[in-house]
């Protein structure tokens, strides 16, 4: 197993993160861009994303061999 498999396999759920980010001091939970985010003061930390499916898409893309992608972007036409 590689070691982004690994690291695959123990993603944490939102509500692990939004405990995780509550828990440090001056961490306050709002939205951005219509999505939940944590921000200190006027600094945005973190947001979830909103076009999750394309961003693991595009993860995806970059790891996997260019042979793959290729034959996966021509069935998609």
């Amino acid at each position: 197993m590689t070691a982004l498999r690994r690291r695959a396999s123990r993603r944490l759920s939102w509500a692990q993160v939004r405990r995780c980010f509550l828990a440090l001091p001056g961490v306050v939970e709002g939205s951005s861009y219509g999505t939940p985010a944590f921000r200190v003061g006027k600094k945005l930390l973190a947001r979830q994303a909103s076009d999750l499916p394309r961003i693991a898409e595009l993860a995806w893309c970059t790891v996997a061999p260019p042979r793959v992608v290729a034959k996966w972007e021509a069935e998609r036409r």
